[in-house]
Formats: C-alpha cells, structure tokens, sequence
C-alpha cells in the first residue's frame, strides 16, 4: 500500500453534489491518490468510482482557489441553463456572405479580364531591370579596362626612406 501511494499524487476535494440539490451541501475534504502516469479518462474513472457517481450524464466542474482544496462540483447537463435547439435566423449573416461571395466573384472577373494585360506588364518590367544590368555591366567594363592599361613599370623610381 505504501510503495503504491509512493508513484501517486495525494489530492483533496471538497466535493459540492449540484446533482443532487442546487444548493447543495459542501462535503468535507476527500483525500484522493491519483497515479502519477494516469490521464484524463483514468482521472474522472478514479474520481466517479470514489464518489460513487454512476450516472453517465453527469458533470464534474473541478476548481482551484488558492491554498484551498480543489473544489469538485457535481452536476447534470444543462443543469442551470435550458438547452435549446439552435435555430438562430440571421438575415444579415446571408446578406453578408451573399455580398462577399459576389465581391469575390467581381475581383476573379477584372483578374481574368487584365490577364493578357499581365504578361505585357511582367515583360516591361523584365526589359527594364535588364536595361539597367546591361548599363551597369559597361560601367564596370570601361573601369575594368581602364584597370587593365596600367603596367608596373619595375623598381621605385625613388630610393625608399627606410
């Protein structure tokens, strides 16, 4: 018992059963040993078989306060709040994707229109950044040749100081 509570964590609940009354009573502290290595499902299995909670519709809330014990609270679905079917009609919400839908149709029709109109404009631009390489290469030519005349005539025409 002591080398299998060594590998667990030690929790306490104060476990308040909604399920039962709404105001209901808060129990005092459970102490409860989790596995180090349990998950989730191993968690709520732990906690269900300790509380004795066999109805599968039910809800555990778990809160944390500050130097408190966990609060567990136990309820049913929709408990507080009545569930409704979901039936909202937004006329606006149509209307909106009505009008984003006909935007994006006018923005692939100018798209197909300006598309022979786009390969003019990529050649255009294509010749100017060549038009500019081509004038920077003869720059660099006429300086490469001007480098070039240069000969080293041979020893210093005046002795060296040093």
């Amino acid at each position: 018992m002591a080398d299998e509570r060594r590998n667990c964590f030690r929790l306490w609940f104060s476990v308040q059963r909604l399920d039962l009354c709404d105001d209901g009573p808060v129990c005092p502290p459970l102490e409860v040993f989790i596995p180090k290595d349990a998950d989730s499902r191993d968690v709520r299995r732990i906690l269900r078989e300790k509380l004795e909670l066999n109805q599968p519709d039910l809800v555990m809330k778990l809160r944390n306060n500050r130097h408190r014990p966990y609060a567990l609270e136990v309820c049913r679905q929709y408990q507080h709040v009545s569930a409704e079917p979901r039936s909202v009609v937004m006329p606006s919400y149509y209307h909106t994707i009505r009008a984003r839908v006909q935007q994006l149709g006018g923005r692939i029709d100018r798209l197909e229109h300006i598309a022979p109109e786009l390969r003019n404009r990529r050649n255009a631009r294509l010749e100017a950044e060549m038009d500019e390489l081509d004038q920077k290469l003869r720059f660099l030519n006429t300086r490469l040749q001007e480098a070039e005349r240069y000969q080293w005539q041979g020893m210093f025409k005046r002795h060296p100081l040093w």
